[in-house]
């Protein structure tokens, strides 16, 4: 599957704030139950294919969580430095915290204009995760 980011958007075909049964068939999601987030009551899918994770509340996507591959315009965001993240979407970071994931420090840069978290290791981008602004949610 392609997984283009329109932020604040989409990314690939699954569309932030769209309900899951619409995609859930299709696109054979299935509930990763370790994974539920007491903190905030997400559930979360993960397509067979792919090291995804969709987050759902109230059966509505509410973010995309990708580790292997999210393009933005054609250009692998994955792997690169996060200097160069920066430079592509033109702003620095709102904020950014180093945590420790699995005994490895990891930073999280914050970008709340594109509403991403760009999880870095080593200065190199090894997750992101996608939603859309809270303005934008309310709107509908």
């Amino acid at each position: 599957m392609n997984w283009d980011w329109e932020p604040c958007r989409r990314v690939g075909v699954f569309e932030f704030g769209a309900d899951l049964s619409n995609y859930r068939d299709e696109y054979e999601l299935e509930l990763v139950p370790e994974e539920y987030s007491e903190s905030v009551g997400w559930e979360v899918y993960r397509p067979q294919k792919d090291d995804v994770r969709v987050y759902v509340e109230n059966n509505s996507i509410v973010q995309i969580g990708c580790f292997e591959s999210l393009l933005l315009e054609g250009l692998e965001l994955i792997g690169l430095p996060i200097q160069k993240v920066k430079q592509i979407l033109g702003m620095e970071p709102d904020e950014n915290d180093i945590l420790e994931v699995m005994d490895e420090l990891e930073q999280v840069y914050e970008f709340e204009q594109v509403e991403a978290q760009f999880w870095t290791k080593d200065d190199r981008v090894v997750a992101i995760f996608c939603g859309r602004t809270e303005e934008e949610a309310l709107a509908e």
